[in-house]
């Protein structure tokens, strides 16, 4: 068992298992807190580990100053990470304990917490999606080719432009959370939402220029080394328990959104 009370500064733990805290500690690292261990002498028969959460991550995780009449410093567990590239390596003692991108992990882990409560759960994985009155500078690759055409700049591509990827049209998304929403049929089901038809970083840009009417011509630069070559969603599910299939086509949708990005 554990007790615990918050603060301002945090919220502070206590447990006589060891085992338990450690275990506590590590959960916290992979969702991005930091939690302090202690050995806290509150009892002199026993003792009692204290993990006390920061409100901050840190690169590296060391027990705090406390007064040396009630917590000794434990130095059994020691954890280090670090974030190169956006992925997360975790070490307790030299010892790797986790390897994973931030971005999956979390939604990985957001996915294992809500399907662990005894709830009317419906999960759903959005793949890309885009149209009208998304953020025009959120840095993704439509807003920055839009963005670089209306301005005739050079469109960038990162690699040789043959890598696919996916986009949905947001009115066809919509239609599919809310059908994921409302169907029995998706009660407790993992559903990947997305479309399906794939087009390369090339094919995209001279949509664009086509669209927009921009004299932009093309520049390559080095692709990032996490880059994916292909992304095209399974929506097998969405298609059997939603009826659910995207309608929109990339022309159509890209017309759209580009009337929006020239206001």
């Amino acid at each position: 068992m554990m007790l615990g009370d918050g603060s301002s500064k945090g919220t502070v733990y206590y447990s006589n298992s060891i085992k338990l805290i450690s275990n506590f500690q590590e959960l916290l690292l992979k969702i991005g807190y930091a939690g302090n261990i202690a050995v806290h002498d509150r009892r002199k028969m026993r003792q009692i580990y204290q993990i006390h959460i920061l409100n901050r991550f840190n690169k590296r995780y060391r027990t705090p100053t406390y007064s040396k009449r009630s917590v000794q410093q434990y130095d059994g567990y020691v954890y280090c990470v670090t974030v190169p590239n956006h992925v997360v390596f975790v070490r307790r003692n030299g010892k790797a304990l986790f390897c994973g991108n931030c971005y999956d992990e979390g939604k990985r882990f957001g996915e294992a917490l809500v399907s662990s409560f005894s709830v009317d759960w419906r999960i759903v994985r959005i793949f890309n999606t885009y149209g009208p009155f998304m953020n025009k500078n959120d840095g993704r690759v439509v807003p920055n080719f839009i963005n670089q055409a209306l301005e005739n700049r050079s469109i960038t591509i990162y690699g040789d432009g043959k890598q696919t990827r996916s986009f949905c049209y947001v009115s066809d998304m919509i239609e599919g959370l809310q059908r994921a929403m409302f169907s029995d049929k998706a009660h407790k089901q993992v559903i990947n939402l997305g479309n399906p038809s794939e087009i390369t970083m090339l094919e995209l840009a001279d949509i664009v220029i086509e669209l927009t009417g921009s004299k932009s011509n093309t520049v390559f630069k080095g692709i990032p080394v996490d880059d994916p070559t292909r992304r095209k969603p399974d929506i097998t599910k969405a298609k059997n328990l939603l009826n659910w299939t995207p309608i929109v086509n990339i022309r159509d949708g890209m017309k759209s959104t580009i009337d929006y990005f020239r206001v």
